[in-house]
């Protein structure tokens, strides 16, 4: 079970995206305030949650360990960002990507229209809603993203083995 919303965590400090920090080589400031205890890095929780939830997957067995390590870079990023977008899009029905605790990754950044980021934090919640996804398609979803096969490492029969239960999760009735 995912917490309570909890208030919204606001830093006191101006924001400065990491990459200018590092070009520029700024310092985090040493605020000496400590974030309230329901702060969590909840992208970090939804990746360790997505490799758990990949671990259950009866296929993921049968692949060979460097497999199922590649399988788990491969997609446990796209999972998590379905995974926390789906449950802003039902729970508040928002067209962002929203923690429970009701902290944004990007709040205080603007994201680029068209970039990546803004597309992985803002794109989802409106397809999602679009096409009114519900809980079951949703769990497709995440699975037919995990069975991707994809990638060089995966021998012949782990790749054939990866489209079968991808093919098999797309005819699923939702």
């Amino acid at each position: 079970e995912m917490p309570i919303i909890y208030p919204q965590y606001q830093s006191s400090l101006p924001f400065v995206p990491l990459e200018e920090r590092l070009r520029n080589r700024i310092h985090f400031p040493d605020t000496g305030i400590a974030p309230p205890s329901t702060f969590k890095f909840w992208i970090t929780v939804d990746l360790a949650y997505t490799i758990e939830w990949l671990k259950t997957l009866p296929f993921f067995h049968a692949l060979r360990k460097c497999e199922q390590l590649r399988l788990v870079r491969n997609v446990t990023q796209a999972v998590a960002y379905l995974t926390a977008a789906f449950d802003s899009y039902t729970r508040l029905n928002s067209d962002v990507t929203i923690f429970p605790d009701g902290t944004m990754l990007c709040q205080r950044q603007k994201c680029r229209e068209h970039s990546e980021e803004h597309n992985k934090w803002f794109g989802i919640n409106t397809r999602l809603k679009s096409i009114g996804v519900d809980k079951r398609e949703y769990v497709l979803l995440k699975a037919i993203i995990s069975c991707d096969p994809d990638d060089y490492i995966f021998c012949a029969k782990s790749r054939e083995m990866l489209q079968k239960e991808r093919n098999r999760f797309a005819k699923c009735p939702s």
